[in-house]
């Protein structure tokens, strides 16, 4: 079974299933299409994304703009030009000819926070690392890591806490080297307060006894909570500009989050490795500082957390907890 643009067949869902039973018996089916961004949560996207994670049954291929002979590095250059006299953006360009699936698949740029751009630099797409073998390493579920702790770096985790029930946000751990903003590990889920708090103290152990920076939201004072109730270098707790634990996500809190996470993307001072957390953080709204209606944010929200963080831990020598 062969479907051609399959991101435009306005019921998907309803033809794999209609397909499904040929498929089982035996056949293969193949969904090939250009992307619309105009749908970030389209059927067709959420099985490519699940595909490249490889939590469901299918095979991800991105073939990017020269895999079709004759075009030229001169001939997208062209292209580049056209698109951004004609739009403003190049939106348009990597929707139809674009050169990562990151290009493909991140949102429309015009009205976001950080333009993609600036952002694209500061991602280089790197597979988690099996830590099935790696001695030390803390048994989290859903824990993805890029980078091992190293002796004599610096760390800090950024934590944006949920309330951790089936129907809420994820809650969202990020791991960035202080020095280099490079993105070490990553975490996400259906989080309590309190396991989130756990996770949170297990990651900052093995990773040379990071900072750790909360997101000083509702949730966010329980995690704080358990944090100063189980950890016993209080210092390892950063604390926000009123010299309170933790960053306050107000209003203001959170434009300068997003203000000094946009500078070090401006910068190329950070180094995303997670796919998800490059696609929240390109899909920020310019306006709201949140993802558009029906995305998700919290990875986002964490990394700008820790990138926030990182000066707060800069200041403190390895071991200086």
């Amino acid at each position: 079974m062969l479907v051609d643009e399959a991101e435009y067949q306005p019921q998907l869902a309803e033809l794999i299933k209609a397909l499904k039973p040929t498929v089982d018996a035996g056949g293969v089916m193949v969904m090939l299409s250009s992307v619309n961004k105009r749908t970030p949560r389209s059927q067709f996207k959420q099985i490519y994304r699940a595909a490249k994670a490889q939590t469901n049954a299918w095979r991800a291929i991105f073939l990017p703009w020269w895999a079709r002979p004759g075009r030229t590095a001169a001939w997208y250059a062209a292209q580049q030009r056209d698109t951004l006299a004609n739009t403003g953006a190049l939106d348009d360009l990597h929707q139809e000819y674009p050169a990562t699936d990151g290009e493909a698949l991140a949102p429309l740029s015009l009205d976001k926070r950080i333009p993609g751009a600036w952002l694209l630099p500061c991602y280089t797409q790197q597979d988690g690392l099996d830590l099935t073998t790696v001695a030390g390493a803390p048994q989290i579920t859903q824990l993805t890591v890029f980078v091992l702790p190293a002796p004599n770096r610096v760390y800090v985790l950024g934590v944006d806490p949920a309330e951790g029930n089936p129907t809420s946000d994820d809650s969202a751990i990020a791991v960035l080297d202080v020095e280099s903003g490079e993105e070490c590990a990553a975490l996400a889920g259906k989080f309590q307060p309190a396991v989130l708090a756990a996770y949170a103290a297990q990651l900052s152990d093995w990773y040379n006894l990071a900072g750790i920076m909360v997101a000083r939201n509702n949730h966010g004072h329980a995690v704080l909570t358990w944090l100063n109730d189980n950890v016993k270098q209080r210092q390892r707790i950063l604390k926000g500009r009123d010299k309170r634990d933790g960053v306050v996500e107000t209003v203001l809190g959170k434009v300068l989050l997003y203000d000094t996470l946009t500078q070090a993307v401006k910068d190329e001072n950070l180094l995303i490795h997670c796919f998800d957390t490059y696609l929240q953080v390109a899909g920020i709204e310019g306006a709201t500082l949140r993802a558009m209606a029906g995305e998700h944010d919290d990875r986002a929200d964490a990394l700008a957390v820790a990138n926030w963080a990182r000066a707060s831990a800069a200041q403190v020598s390895t071991g200086g907890y």
